[in-house]
Protein backbone atom coordinates (compact mmCIF):
# COMPACT_ATOMS: atom_id res chain seq x y z
CA UNK A 1 0.00 0.00 0.00
CA UNK A 2 1.24 3.36 -0.75
CA UNK A 3 0.47 5.43 2.33
CA UNK A 4 2.09 9.15 2.73
CA UNK A 5 0.48 12.33 3.77
CA UNK A 6 -0.29 15.04 1.32
CA UNK A 7 -1.07 18.59 1.18
CA UNK A 8 -3.43 19.87 -1.54
CA UNK A 9 -5.51 23.18 -2.05
CA UNK A 10 -8.88 22.49 -2.20
CA UNK A 11 -12.59 23.85 -2.89
CA UNK A 12 -15.96 23.14 -2.58
CA UNK A 13 -17.28 20.72 -5.80
CA UNK A 14 -19.96 23.95 -6.44
CA UNK A 15 -17.12 26.33 -7.42
CA UNK A 16 -17.04 26.96 -11.08
CA UNK A 17 -14.46 25.32 -13.31
CA UNK A 18 -13.04 28.48 -14.11
CA UNK A 19 -11.65 29.35 -10.91
CA UNK A 20 -10.71 25.90 -9.80
CA UNK A 21 -8.09 26.03 -12.67
CA UNK A 22 -6.85 28.94 -11.73
CA UNK A 23 -6.42 27.60 -8.25
CA UNK A 24 -4.28 24.66 -9.89
CA UNK A 25 -2.68 26.57 -12.19
CA UNK A 26 -1.30 28.92 -9.58
CA UNK A 27 -0.48 26.08 -6.86
CA UNK A 28 1.42 24.58 -9.36
CA UNK A 29 3.17 27.86 -10.57
CA UNK A 30 4.11 28.02 -7.07
CA UNK A 31 5.90 24.76 -7.22
CA UNK A 32 7.92 26.05 -10.08
CA UNK A 33 9.37 28.52 -7.54
CA UNK A 34 12.80 27.18 -6.56
CA UNK A 35 12.49 28.67 -3.05
CA UNK A 36 8.95 26.77 -2.56
CA UNK A 37 10.04 23.64 -4.13
CA UNK A 38 13.18 23.67 -1.52
CA UNK A 39 11.10 24.90 1.63
CA UNK A 40 8.76 21.62 0.92
CA UNK A 41 11.72 19.30 0.33
CA UNK A 42 13.41 20.91 3.56
CA UNK A 43 10.33 19.77 5.87
CA UNK A 44 10.20 16.49 3.53
CA UNK A 45 7.69 17.01 1.49
CA UNK A 46 7.99 16.02 -2.05
CA UNK A 47 6.58 18.88 -4.52
CA UNK A 48 4.48 17.39 -7.24
CA UNK A 49 2.17 19.50 -9.50
CA UNK A 50 -0.69 17.46 -11.17
CA UNK A 51 -4.18 18.46 -12.82
CA UNK A 52 -7.53 18.82 -11.43
CA UNK A 53 -8.71 15.62 -12.52
CA UNK A 54 -4.75 13.61 -11.52
CA UNK A 55 -5.85 14.63 -8.07
CA UNK A 56 -9.37 13.15 -8.16
CA UNK A 57 -8.10 9.85 -9.10
CA UNK A 58 -5.23 10.39 -6.74
CA UNK A 59 -7.93 11.06 -4.13
CA UNK A 60 -9.91 8.21 -4.79
CA UNK A 61 -6.94 5.82 -4.70
CA UNK A 62 -6.20 7.34 -1.02
CA UNK A 63 -9.89 6.96 -0.11
CA UNK A 64 -9.56 3.28 -1.58
CA UNK A 65 -6.82 2.11 0.85
CA UNK A 66 -8.15 3.71 3.65
CA UNK A 67 -11.83 2.15 3.58
CA UNK A 68 -9.66 -1.13 2.63
CA UNK A 69 -7.28 -0.76 6.10
CA UNK A 70 -10.44 0.20 8.04
CA UNK A 71 -12.21 -2.89 6.98
CA UNK A 72 -9.61 -5.23 7.51
CA UNK A 73 -9.28 -4.07 11.45
CA UNK A 74 -5.53 -2.87 10.30
CA UNK A 75 -6.90 0.91 11.08
CA UNK A 76 -9.65 2.43 13.06
CA UNK A 77 -11.48 4.91 12.29
CA UNK A 78 -12.30 7.18 14.90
Amino acid sequence: MDIAPFTATMAPKDVPPAVVARLVDASNAALDDPAVRKRVEDIGGVPVKMSGAEFDKFLDRQVETYRALIASGLLTAE
